[in-house]
C-alpha cells in the first residue's frame, strides 16, 4: 500500500514537472515566432504549424496536470502491459477479437471519442487502406474500428525494439529499409506487395494499414503520396481522419509533450475523430497505370472527400518537418538569409 502511495506520488510529480515543461515547450511553437523573422510562413513549412499557444491556460494545464492526467497515465500504461502480454499469445484470432476493445478503452480513457462514416470494405477485396497521418493517436483510431485489425509499415529497426518489436510482430506489420537504393527499394515493394496478396488470400487477418505521406501534418493539408505501397497496382481504400481539435495533430512538440498536453485538454474538451471510409480506388476506375497515378488519385478522394478539403501541399516534406521543429525550438531563431539558403 504505502509502495503504491509513494509511486502515485511520484507519478504525479513528474506530470507536474513534465507539464511545465511542456508548456514551455508549446509557446515556442508559435505561428507569429516565424512570421517575425520570415514576415511569412515558408510555403514547405504550412503544413507543420501548430496551433497558437495562448489557447492554452497554464494554471489549468497544472491543474489538470496534478488531478487527472496521472490517473489517465495510470490506467492507459496498465492496458497497454495487458495488450502486451495478449500479443505474446500466438492467436490471430485472440488478437482480432482483443485489438479493437483494448483500442477503444484507450481511446475512452484518454478521452478522445471515434465517429466513423461510411463503410469500411473487406481486406480480401481491398488489402490495403490509406490514410492521411495527422497524430500519434491514428493508430489507436484506426485499430479501434471494426473487427479486422490493421498491421503498418514500420521501419527495419522497430523489430528488434524491446517491447514494441514484439507488439511490431504481433500485428504482422512490414519491416521494411528507408535506404534510397534502387535494389534496396525493390526488396521494400516486394515485401508490401507479399503482404498485400497474403490479405487478399486469407493467410492473415491483418489488413495493411498506410501512412504515404511518410509524417504527421496539421490535419488541414494533404502531402505528396510515397508511391511504394501502390506500385502493386492492387485495390486501395482511402480513409479521411479528420480531428475536432487542432491539439491532436502531432507536430514540431517532442512526443511527451504533445501527450501530456492532450490529456489535460480532453478534460474540458470534446475530442472526437471522424473517420471517413470512402469508396475503393482501383488503378482501372482511375485510369491508372502505374504507382505513381493510383497513389494520386488516391490522394484526391481524401483531400476532397468532406468540407472543408484538405490543401495538397505539393512544397512540405519531412525534411520541412524537421526545420520549422529546429527553427521553433532553438533558442536563437536562424536569419531570413540563413533559411533561404538552406531551404
Amino acid at each position: 500500500m504505502v509502495v503504491s502511495v509513494l509511486g502515485y506520488a511520484l507519478l504525479t510529480l513528474a506530470c507536474i514537472i513534465g507539464m511545465h515543461l511542456s508548456y514551455k515547450q508549446a509557446v515556442l511553437c508559435d505561428t507569429d515566432k516565424i512570421i517575425r523573422v520570415f514576415g511569412h510562413v515558408p510555403p514547405s513549412w504550412g503544413s507543420f504549424t501548430r496551433p497558437s499557444p495562448r489557447t492554452l491556460n497554464y494554471l489549468f494545464l497544472m491543474i489538470a496536470a496534478s488531478t487527472a492526467v496521472p490517473v489517465k497515465i495510470a490506467v492507459v500504461t496498465s492496458l497497454h502491459v495487458l495488450a502486451i502480454i495478449i500479443c505474446l499469445i500466438p492467436s490471430e484470432k485472440l488478437l482480432s477479437t482483443a485489438i479493437p476493445i483494448c483500442a477503444n478503452l484507450i481511446l475512452r480513457i484518454l478521452g478522445l471519442t471515434v465517429r466513423q462514416h461510411g463503410e469500411r470494405l473487406s481486406p480480401r477485396k481491398v488489402p490495403t487502406v490509406a490514410v492521411n497521418h495527422v497524430s500519434y493517436l491514428d493508430i489507436y483510431v484506426l485499430e479501434s474500428c471494426g473487427v479486422t485489425p490493421l498491421s503498418f509499415v514500420a521501419k527495419k529497426d522497430v523489430r528488434d525494439m524491446f517491447l514494441i518489436g514484439q507488439l511490431a510482430r504481433a500485428f504482422d506489420c512490414v519491416f521494411v529499409s528507408r535506404s534510397k537504393c534502387p535494389k534496396e527499394r525493390e526488396e521494400v515493394v516486394g515485401k508490401i506487395k507479399n503482404k498485400q496478396e497474403r490479405v487478399m488470400s486469407g493467410s492473415t487477418q491483418f489488413q495493411l494499414c498506410i501512412f504515404p505521406e511518410g509524417t504527421t501534418t496539421n490535419g488541414r493539408s494533404l502531402m505528396k503520396f510515397r508511391k511504394g505501397a501502390f506500385e502493386s497496382l492492387l485495390p486501395v481504400q482511402p480513409v479521411k481522419l479528420a480531428y475536432t481539435s487542432d491539439h491532436c495533430s502531432y507536430t514540431c512538440l517532442d512526443l511527451l509533450c504533445h501527450v501530456l498536453i492532450f490529456l489535460a485538454l480532453a478534460c474540458i474538451e470534446d475530442m472526437h475523430c471522424d473517420v471517413y471510409w470512402l469508396p475503393e480506388v482501383c488503378p482501372s476506375d482511375a485510369a491508372a497505370s502505374t504507382g505513381a497515378d493510383l497513389a494520386n488519385a488516391t490522394r484526391l478522394s481524401i483531400a476532397r472527400a468532406t468540407e472543408p478539403e484538405l490543401f495538397l501541399d505539393d512544397e512540405a516534406s519531412l525534411q520541412a518537418h524537421y526545420k520549422i521543429t529546429s527553427f521553433l525550438l532553438e533558442s536563437t531563431p536562424r536569419s531570413p538569409a540563413r533559411h533561404t539558403k538552406e531551404d
